[in-house]
């Protein structure tokens, strides 16, 4: 035990050396004003690769590196080591030599931030198996009221969105609606009937959804129903056949998408030799990826013609009153429309773009720092560990499409509505728990 301790802190000092240098590599070329763009890019591929092989025993880190490598694949084979017909001559817009080099390295460092935090927490023996497979509690009175009201709530989203009709609900409501059936999926999972009516509800959901080329949508939560039934059945190498199969869907739901957006309304538009030949022309890379990695580029560069306190309090409105509120009680730009004003993009842009343009590297600090912690959540996950946490993981790996590629506002404010709904679902549970803590403190005093 002594000698694999020993094995795994030199394993650790040998990253916190590379990590080190390469930090300082990043800043040195960056004042000099050379760019090896390609160089990093690389770096970050093989970065990914050694920490999926390396986290390959753990089911959720396993998946969740899988889809940020296949995310940052997309991005590094398309506009770094290769160049692909699409968005080719609208990158000759960028106005400023270093706006790829910083996008890349900016991407770089969040991710030897965010995977640095789990460094010491590192165990080649920890034992991941039956996170959610293990009984849970019966549930009081109350709790079941709240989650069949949950359920009664996405029924009437799912069957007023695709059939009713009868009020307007919004794109952001659709996508938070996944918070509810998160919890339903969790805490119905022991009982037969409701965990597969669930089964129905997510499929419908999904049918519901892929009308408007709703592939996000889709996906997140079929992701949360692989997390808590079958991430602890499969092996690493049937994650990533099955991820592959499921890549090859993902694409033919886009190019569905696409022809219902540009009115080309009929499947047969798209046939399996069409699909393959795209995804081949494509580099098998994910359009949807490398579209918003262009977006980010764009909100890095407009970061030049904004003032600093500008900058500032967009991210002020954005971390307040936007976050708690929406767009209609605040004054909050958000940074693709900013960013359009100044060039042609489809929307989206990977977060570290965000944080760069509001604070520049000091942001790509900040937000490495923030997933790291829920990374590190996903990592120490234990079989007794509290709902809240299992709950948690299950949230932000599923909706890691989003927040990475999107937007950190399913990061962000989605985190804080869950926090919401679990503090709603469990009051009666802090209440007892507080009785009891108040009559121990009772009792100790009258000890003393």
């Amino acid at each position: 035990m002594k000698v694999l301790k020993k094995k795994l802190d030199i394993k650790n000092n040998i990253e916190i050396i590379f990590l080190i240098v390469i930090t300082v590599l990043i800043f040195l070329l960056y004042f000099l004003k050379i760019y090896p763009s390609w160089l990093f890019a690389t770096i970050l591929l093989i970065f990914d690769i050694y920490y999926l092989c390396k986290f390959r025993n753990n089911p959720f880190l396993f998946f969740l590196l899988l889809c940020i490598l296949y995310f940052d694949y997309s991005v590094v084979i398309t506009r770094y080591l290769f160049n692909i017909s699409e968005f080719s001559s609208i990158y000759s817009t960028l106005k400023y030599a270093s706006t790829k080099y910083i996008g890349i390295t900016s991407l770089l460092l969040m991710h030897f931030v965010s995977f640095y935090i789990l460094r010491k927490k590192y165990d080649a023996n920890y034992n991941f198996e039956n996170v959610f497979n293990e009984t849970s509690s019966k549930l009081s009175r109350y709790k079941s009221l709240i989650l069949y009201i949950m359920l009664c709530g996405v029924i009437f989203i799912i069957a007023n969105n695709r059939f009713l009709n009868i009020v307007n609900i919004s794109e952001s409501i659709l996508e938070y609606t996944l918070i509810p059936i998160i919890f339903l999926v969790y805490y119905f999972r022991n009982n037969k009937v409701l965990k597969y009516f669930m089964y129905v509800v997510v499929i419908i959901y999904a049918i519901s959804t892929i009308h408007i080329g709703g592939r996000i949508t889709i996906l997140q939560p079929l992701i949360s129903i692989y997390l808590i039934f079958y991430a602890e059945k499969f092996k690493a190498k049937n994650v990533i056949i099955a991820f592959v199969i499921g890549v090859f869907a993902f694409t033919v739901a886009g190019l569905y998408g696409d022809n219902l957006e540009y009115n080309t309304d009929k499947f047969e538009y798209t046939n399996i030799k069409y699909d393959i030949d795209v995804m081949l022309d494509r580099k098998l890379a994910l359009d949807t990826s490398y579209s918003a990695y262009w977006t980010g580029l764009t909100i890095i560069e407009t970061k030049n013609r904004v003032q600093t306190l500008e900058r500032y309090k967009n991210f002020a409105e954005y971390a307040t009153l936007y976050t708690i509120g929406g767009q209609g009680f605040s004054s909050y730009k958000k940074l693709p429309e900013l960013s359009h004003k100044y060039y042609i993009h489809y929307y989206g842009g990977f977060i570290n773009s965000y944080f760069y343009f509001w604070f520049g590297y000091l942001g790509i600090l900040l937000i490495g720092i923030a997933l790291g912690f829920f990374n590190r959540n996903v990592y120490t996950i234990k079989k007794n560990s509290s709902d809240f946490r299992k709950i948690l993981l299950v949230y932000y790996i599923s909706t890691l499409p989003r927040w990475y590629l999107y937007e950190p506002s399913a990061l962000i404010r989605g985190t804080l509505l869950l926090c919401i709904c679990y503090f709603i679902l469990n009051i009666e549970d802090i209440k007892i728990n507080r009785k009891k803590f108040q009559e121990l403190i009772n009792s100790e005093s009258k000890l003393c």
